[in-house]
C-alpha cells in the first residue's frame, strides 16, 4: 500500500498562524519637557493679553474723557456768550424740572452759587478729575472755580469745587442731575438751639457748620437783650439739594415766612471749599443767614414763634 506524501516549502507555510501578532504600542505621553515649557510661557501669554485689554480700556476711557471735556468747554462758551440756547444743547432733558431750573439759574447768573454773596471770576474753571462709570454711560467731573468775597476794597480770593454729573446723549455728553445715590440718605443733628437736616454727601461740612451756627445763635440768645430764647426752642435748618434753593436764597422775604423749616442750599450746590480761607468765607454766609432767621423768630416777634418746639 503506497503512501502519499505532500511536501511543503517554507514559502508555503502560513507563518502568521504560528507567530502571534504584536500587541499595540501604548500611547505616547507628551514629553515632560513640553509641559514645563507651557508652564513657563503661560504667565507671559496671559500677561500680554491683560496688557492689551488694559491698553484698549485705557484708550476707550481716554476718548470718553475727551468727549466729556468737550461738552464742558461748550458750557463755558455758553456762559461767556450768555447764550442760553447753546447752554440748553448741553443739558440733559430727562428731568424737566431740573432742566428748567438750570436755565433759570443760567439767566440770573446764579448757576455756580453766586447767590450767597460770592462773586464768580471770569477765569475758566480748572478740571481736576473725570471719573467715568464702568458702563461708560455716566461720569462725574470735579472742577475748581475762583471767587472773591468781602469788601470791594479788600476782596478775598476763594476757591470752591463743584461735582458735575454727565450722561451720554445721542450726539454728545450732557450735563445731568445727580442721582439720589449721589446725595445719599438724609441725616439730622442737633445743637443747643439749631437742629440741622442735611444730605449724607455733605455731612462733614454740615456738622462743622452746625457747630458754628449754633454757637452764634447761643451768643445771640445770651447777650442780646431783646432776644428771648425760651427753653426748648429750636431753629430747624435744612440744607436743600434742590437747585431751586440757589434762587430762593436771594429772596429776603423767606426770612419772614411761616415755614417751620428754614432752607438753605446744601454746600455742594454752592461749592465746597478747598482750604480754611474758603471755608471761613462760606461759613460766614451760612451763619449770617441763620442768625437773621433766629432774630426774626426770637427778637422781631419778641416771643417764641408759633411753630417753635416745646
Amino acid at each position: 500500500m503506497s503512501k502519499n506524501f505532500q511536501w511543503t516549502t517554507e514559502e508555503e507555510t502560513d507563518w502568521a498562524e504560528r507567530i502571534p501578532a504584536p500587541s499595540p504600542a501604548p500611547p505616547k505621553r507628551p514629553p515632560r519637557r513640553r509641559r514645563g515649557v507651557w508652564r513657563l510661557l503661560l504667565p507671559g501669554i496671559l500677561g500680554l493679553l491683560f496688557h492689551q485689554i488694559y491698553q484698549r480700556v485705557t484708550a476707550v476711557t481716554a476718548d470718553v474723557e475727551a468727549e466729556i471735556r468737550s461738552s464742558q468747554e461748550l458750557l463755558e462758551q455758553a456762559e461767556s456768550r450768555e447764550d442760553v440756547e447753546l447752554f440748553t444743547t448741553v443739558l440733559s432733558g430727562r428731568d424737566a424740572h431740573w432742566t428748567a431750573v438750570q436755565q433759570s439759574l443760567f439767566r440770573q447768573d446764579l448757576l455756580w452759587g453766586q447767590s450767597l454773596g460770592l462773586s464768580l471770576l471770569a477765569a475758566p474753571p480748572e478740571v481736576i478729575s473725570v471719573t467715568v462709570a464702568p458702563d461708560l454711560q455716566s461720569a462725574e467731573m470735579l472742577v475748581e472755580r475762583q471767587y472773591t468775597t468781602g469788601e470791594a476794597d479788600a476782596p478775598v480770593g476763594v476757591t470752591l469745587t463743584h461735582s458735575l454729573t454727565f450722561r451720554r446723549g445721542e450726539s454728545r455728553w450732557l450735563l445731568a442731575p445727580p442721582s439720589d445715590a449721589f446725595w445719599g440718605a438724609w441725616r439730622q443733628a442737633g445743637g443747643y438751639y439749631v437742629t440741622l437736616i442735611y444730605p449724607e454727601r455733605d455731612e462733614a461740612i454740615a456738622l462743622r457748620l452746625l457747630r458754628e451756627m449754633d454757637g452764634q445763635v447761643r451768643e445771640l440768645c445770651r447777650f442780646e437783650p431783646a432776644a428771648e430764647c425760651p427753653s426748648g426752642w429750636q431753629l430747624l435748618v435744612r440744607l436743600d439739594t434742590d437747585p431751586t434753593s440757589l434762587t430762593a436764597v436771594t429772596d429776603a422775604e423767606r426770612l419772614f415766612s411761616a415755614n417751620p423749616v428754614f432752607e438753605l442750599p446744601t454746600p455742594s450746590l454752592v461749592g465746597l471749599p478747598i482750604d480754611d480761607i474758603g471755608y471761613a468765607a462760606l461759613a460766614q454766609v451760612y451763619i449770617s443767614q441763620v442768625v437773621d432767621r433766629a432774630i426774626f423768630e426770637v427778637v422781631a416777634w419778641a416771643a417764641p414763634s408759633p411753630w417753635a418746639a416745646g
